[in-house]
């Protein structure tokens, strides 16, 4: 009887060591751009990619990202991913690194050597919710992302409505009723002490791991079944 206890408690510690092994998206997130470059060409199967584009927006790394669209198998993916981002923000940001790069996503300046247009065209989502939402008087068409020159000036267009800040309401004019009744003589103020600056936080960069490996060495693993077989043939063999 307690021969069988212990391997059943064997074969519990190596279901757990297995489950605690990260999954193929926490890998590819975690590598180094070099790295996760080699992964991506290696990989084999159409899942594997679909795996590499997950990882990479589950991570929100853009350079990544910036990687599947750019990579021959997973461009498409890619650009399916973004379209189905529910952050508005991060999707907008997105869609202005595709603007600027130069994936064969986008079809070439040089006609001879111009890649067929993706299937529906080129002005699919997300490119149509980012584009009427942050320039509505944009022409829908194809014609604004056919060329490098006007995805260029479509990208720094919407750069403009990322990076600059909203304006804010405080900083509305006074209403001229109110600046005509104004006091003539208003009283000196008291200068306030100016606020401090909130101390910079510096971002903290995890540093990632060089490859996808388990937590635990193989061979660790290899003994614990081992163990567990030798001890199901040892009660097997008492109850003989």
């Amino acid at each position: 009887m307690k021969t069988l206890q212990l391997a059943l408690l064997a074969t519990l510690l190596i279901m757990n060591v297995s489950a605690q092994q990260p999954t193929k998206e926490d890998a590819f997130a975690s590598l180094p751009l070099v790295e996760a470059e080699k992964f991506i060409n290696s990989a084999e199967g159409h899942q594997t990619h679909l795996d590499c584009v997950a990882s990479a927006f589950k991570a929100r790394r853009l350079e990544l990202i910036k990687l599947c669209f750019e990579n021959q198998y997973t461009r498409l993916d890619a650009v399916r991913s973004a379209a189905v981002v529910d952050d508005a923000s991060f999707r907008d940001e997105v869609v202005l690194m595709m603007l600027r790069s130069p994936s064969a996503y986008w079809p070439s300046d040089n006609p001879l050597t111009s890649s067929s247009r993706p299937l529906g065209g080129l002005l699919t989502e997300p490119f149509i919710t980012t584009i009427k939402t942050r320039l509505p008087g944009i022409q829908m068409n194809d014609d604004v992302l056919a060329t490098s020159a006007s995805r260029s000036q479509l990208a720094t267009k919407l750069a403009a409505t990322i990076e600059s800040p909203s304006p804010s309401p405080n900083n509305s004019s006074l209403a001229p009723d109110k600046q005509a009744t104004a006091s003539p003589n208003p009283l000196p103020l008291v200068q306030q002490p100016a606020s401090k600056r909130a101390a910079e936080v510096k971002p903290t960069v995890a540093t990632p791991s060089e490859e996808p490996t388990s937590s635990m060495p193989w061979s660790i693993i290899v003994v614990l079944i081992v163990a567990a077989i030798g001890l199901l043939w040892l009660v097997l063999k008492n109850r003989k």
